[in-house]
C-alpha cells in the first residue's frame, strides 16, 4: 500500500472541489493497490457519516446557490447606502439562507454607520463553533475549509479589487489565481499575501504562536501594522511566529499529515499534554480542567469518529487518568 495517503486531496475530492489533474491523482492513488481502494472507501464512509449536514452545503447546486446569494448581497453595496432598517432586513435574509442550506456555521452581517444613520461599511462574518468543521466559497471562487472554533470575516463589497479576509482560528485556503490582485489573510498580527495558492493559517487567540503552512504556490508574510516583510515561503515550508516578539522560524512539514483535520481526523505525533488537551477542547466543544498534570507527557494517537468518552478511555490506556464529564466540562486527574 502507498504509505503516503493524500489526505488533503481526498478531502477536496469528497466535496467535489478537485481540479481535473487532482481528480486524476486521486484515481491513480486508488488504482495503485487494493489496500488503497479499501482505505478510500473507509474514508468516504466516515466522511459521509461525519459530514451529513455539511455535504448538503458543498454539493455543486448548493455552491451555485451560495455564489448567487453572495453576488446578490454584493450588488447593492456598490450602488446605495443601506439604512438601518434595510440592513436589518439583509441580516434576516442571511440568517434564513443559513438555515435553508443547512450550514454548520453561523453567519451574519455586522455594520458601521455614519452620523446620519446610513450604512458606511458592512462585513460578512462566518463562525464555526467548537466541535464542528465547515467550508465556504468566497465571491471570487476561493474555497475555505474552516476548523473548529474559527471565525472568518470579509467585507460584503469583497471584489476583485480588494480580496481581504480576517481570520481567527484555523483555515485552509484554496485561492483562485489573480495575477493583478493579491489575496490577503489578516490575523491581526500578520498579513499573508498570495496571488493564487493553497495554504493554511492557524491563529487562535489563546495560542502563543501563529503558523502559516504552504502546500502549493507561494506566499509572503508581513506584519499587519508596519507591513514589514518577514519571509516568503515555498511549498513544503511552515512559518511559526511568536506573538510576543514577532520572532519566527521556517521548517519543513508534511502537508497531508498537517491538514488531516480536513478529513475529520485529529492526529498527535509526540505533542505535549497542553497542546493535546487544547486541541481536544476545540474538537469536541468542551472545557477541560486538569486537577494535576505532568508536563513531560507526550502523545501519539489519531482520532477518527471516537466519542468523547472513547477518547478519554484511549488516553487512560496511555497515561492512567480518572475523569468526570459534567455537561460540557471535563475534569481530569492523573493517577
Amino acid at each position: 500500500m502507498d504509505q503516503k495517503i493524500p489526505h488533503t486531496l481526498l478531502a477536496k475530492h469528497f466535496v467535489n472541489q478537485t481540479s481535473v489533474e487532482e481528480s486524476e491523482e486521486v484515481r491513480r492513488w486508488r488504482a495503485q493497490s487494493p489496500e488503497n481502494e479499501k482505505l478510500y472507501q473507509e474514508y468516504l464512509h466516515e466522511w459521509e457519516i461525519a459530514h451529513a449536514d455539511f455535504s448538503r452545503f458543498v454539493l455543486p447546486d448548493s455552491d451555485k446557490m451560495w455564489g448567487n446569494i453572495l453576488s446578490r448581497i454584493n450588488e447593492p453595496v456598490k450602488t446605495i447606502l443601506y439604512t438601518k432598517k434595510k440592513l436589518y432586513k439583509a441580516i434576516a435574509v442571511a440568517a434564513s439562507i443559513a438555515l435553508l442550506v443547512g450550514l454548520s456555521f453561523s453567519v451574519w452581517l455586522s455594520a458601521y454607520y455614519r452620523s446620519d444613520g446610513n450604512y458606511l461599511a458592512a462585513e460578512a462574518v462566518f463562525i464555526v463553533p467548537s466541535g464542528q468543521k465547515s467550508q465556504l466559497i468566497l465571491p471570487d471562487g476561493t474555497k475555505v475549509w474552516m476548523n473548529s472554533d474559527s471565525k472568518l470575516t470579509y467585507p460584503v463589497d469583497f471584489s476583485k479589487k480588494r480580496r481581504l479576509v480576517k481570520l481567527e482560528g484555523e483555515a485552509y485556503f484554496d485561492v483562485v489565481h489573480d495575477e493583478n490582485n493579491k489575496f490577503i489573510v489578516n490575523t491581526g498580527t500578520v498579513n499573508v499575501l498570495v496571488h493564487g495558492t493553497s495554504f493554511s493559517v492557524t491563529d487562535y487567540p489563546t495560542d502563543s504562536f501563529i503558523s502559516v503552512a504552504l502546500e502549493k504556490g507561494s506566499v509572503s508574510v508581513e506584519t499587519s501594522r508596519e507591513h514589514d516583510l518577514l519571509t516568503r515561503l515555498v511549498p513544503g515550508q511552515k512559518l511559526l511566529i511568536a506573538k510576543s516578539d514577532i520572532s519566527w522560524n521556517v521548517s519543513a512539514f508534511d502537508a497531508e499529515a498537517y491538514n488531516i483535520w480536513m478529513l475529520n481526523k485529529l492526529q498527535f505525533k509526540g505533542e505535549s499534554l497542553y497542546d493535546v488537551f487544547r486541541k481536544i477542547e476545540r474538537w469536541y466543544g468542551v472545557k477541560i480542567r486538569l486537577e494535576n498534570e505532568n508536563p513531560s507527557y507526550s502523545y501519539w494517537f489519531t482520532l477518527k469518529t471516537e466519542s468523547l468518552t472513547e477518547m478519554l478511555n484511549l488516553i487512560n490506556q496511555i497515561t492512567p487518568i480518572d475523569y468526570k464529564i459534567n455537561g460540557e466540562e471535563v475534569t481530569i486527574r492523573y493517577k
